[in-house]
């Protein structure tokens, strides 16, 4: 009773750690490229056109395109489109909650976050003791990885998607430990949700059929022959859903030859020729991974000798370590969970997934060393630095992008409480990409809550002599700038 009681109390403070230094100590945020039109197009009036999110998904992939009038409709195929459907349904109730007020959805975001972190430390308390699980859980919620990208509205459903992830282990932990049918059917539902809001848990079902055999073989003792019977049998149902998932994406996005969602033609002699352009993306991939982002980047040197002396540790760590099999499967998850860094590009939250698998393979690793005295708590001391600085590095670099998000996102609120822009055509010429990023119509529609007037978008011209193609002048609109050096939107004389 007491060890429960204790493991809750690490798992409050944990949650209210991540809460209060990465949510509540920034005040303020802002919206950028794909957060206007999610939350615009998850605008419903009743829970009963929620429906339309898992059918209308066509006409919801091109929300980003940056005119109302005539879009240019992009061609549908099963490696082009995103069908997520369940993001939708997430965004809608904090519309609800939130409107258009960045800083709701941030908080959202955060809290997620948080309770990613408590249910990984939940996972960790099974096999470590509070102590440590608490540890890696934080090494996981102040990764340095994050500064660059958590908080991004769009990208709250990794977060999502993590949380539902680990509640689906906890879950099949105590159907193994329980046989609670019930358990088993929640963990069932949690995955086919899951496929529906990201596609990166695709690959779970397989996964689950090695963890359920090793789990059962190596921790409760079970024979091999038994156990691997048990973990196909246990993986069967989520292998069905997985097969529901490609079938409903199939009818509406149809099985071709683009690809623009990877990088790569469906070619064998394709993938290895991007695979062999990409050797700069994976030592990025693995220098994000191991926590040495927070490094500036021109110092290749010493970001090479630091990797170098820590994948050398840790092979040591893996040849001493007793159990092969289970630590090779870790190691080997580490890429399963993290396919989108691989295939497409190294983006820090592509490999979001799978940070908690390999925090969990490196505390495996180092679990027979920490059981000496002296050793653990010099590691504990250690890690406790590391998080420490982690901490600190998230916290400001977040915050720097909180500054810029908020001035940008009230520089376009301004620009629409203009009496010019009002009830008008509007024109964005040269918006700062990295902002509205084919999304500047979505931002007008959800700011106005209207999208009765149409809004366009140019790139890459000269702003002074630039006029539109004589189908759009007739809407007369105004044309808007970025000033560079006031960092605000302008109107054009």
């Amino acid at each position: 009773m007491m060890m429960q009681y204790k493991k809750h109390v690490y798992a409050v403070g944990l949650f209210l750690l991540v809460v209060v230094i990465l949510g509540f100590c920034i005040p303020t945020w802002g919206f950028k490229t794909d957060d206007w039109g999610n939350i615009w197009q998850s605008i419903t009036s009743s829970m009963s056109e929620w429906g339309r999110f898992f059918v209308d998904c066509k006409s919801i992939e091109i929300f980003n395109h940056p005119c109302n009038i005539s879009p240019a409709q992009q061609e549908q195929a099963f490696f082009c489109g995103l069908f997520r459907p369940m993001s939708f349904l997430y965004y809608a109730p904090q519309y609800w909650l939130f409107g258009s007020c960045a800083y709701g959805y941030f908080l959202t975001t955060i809290v997620m976050h948080a309770l990613a972190s408590v249910t990984f430390f939940y996972v960790l308390a099974h096999f470590f003791t509070c102590a440590w699980a608490f540890l890696g859980a934080s090494f996981f919620a102040f990764h340095p990885s994050l500064g660059r990208w958590l908080g991004w509205v769009s990208a709250q459903t990794y977060q999502i998607e993590l949380f539902v992830l680990l509640m689906i282990i906890l879950l099949l932990l105590y159907v193994l430990n329980r046989r609670s049918y019930l358990a088993y059917v929640l963990a069932l539902v949690l995955f086919a949700s899951n496929l529906f809001l990201r596609e990166q848990t695709f690959f779970l079902p397989l996964w689950l059929m090695g963890a359920i055999a090793l789990y059962r073989y190596y921790w409760k003792r079970r024979g091999g022959g038994q156990s691997v019977f048990y973990g196909i049998a246990l993986s069967l149902p989520f292998l069905g859903t997985s097969a529901f998932y490609i079938f409903q994406r199939l009818r509406f996005f149809p099985l071709t030859a683009k690809t623009t969602t990877l990088t790569f033609e469906p070619t064998w002699a394709s993938f290895i020729n991007r695979m062999i352009e990409r050797k700069y993306d994976f030592v990025t991939y693995v220098v994000d991974m191991f926590g040495f982002s927070w490094m500036p980047g021109n110092n290749q040197l010493i970001k090479g000798v630091v990797l170098v002396s820590v994948v050398f540790m840790l092979l040591l760590l893996f040849r001493r370590y007793g159990y092969f099999i289970p630590a090779l499967f870790m190691a080997a998850s580490i890429p399963l969970f993290s396919w989108p860094s691989l295939l497409m590009h190294a983006q820090p939250r592509y490999m979001y997934m799978a940070l908690p698998i390999f925090i969990a393979f490196v505390m495996m690793l180092l679990w027979p060393l920490i059981h000496q005295r002296t050793v653990r708590f010099f590691v504990a001391f250690l890690v406790m630095l590391v998080v420490g600085a982690h901490g600190f590095f998230v916290f400001t670099t977040m915050h720097k992008r909180s500054s810029m998000l908020a001035m940008v996102t009230d520089s376009f609120i301004t620009l629409l409480k203009n009496p010019k822009t009002d009830h008008k055509a509007l024109c964005f010429i040269n918006p700062p990409a990295e902002y509205f990023q084919a999304g500047s119509a979505q931002a007008v529609w959800l700011l106005r809550a209207s999208d009765q007037y149409p809004v366009y978008q140019v790139d890459g011209v000269d702003a002074t002599t630039y006029q539109l193609e004589q189908q759009y002048q007739r809407h007369n609109p105004v044309y808007i700038l970025w000033d560079e050096q006031a960092q605000k939107f302008v109107i054009r004389d």
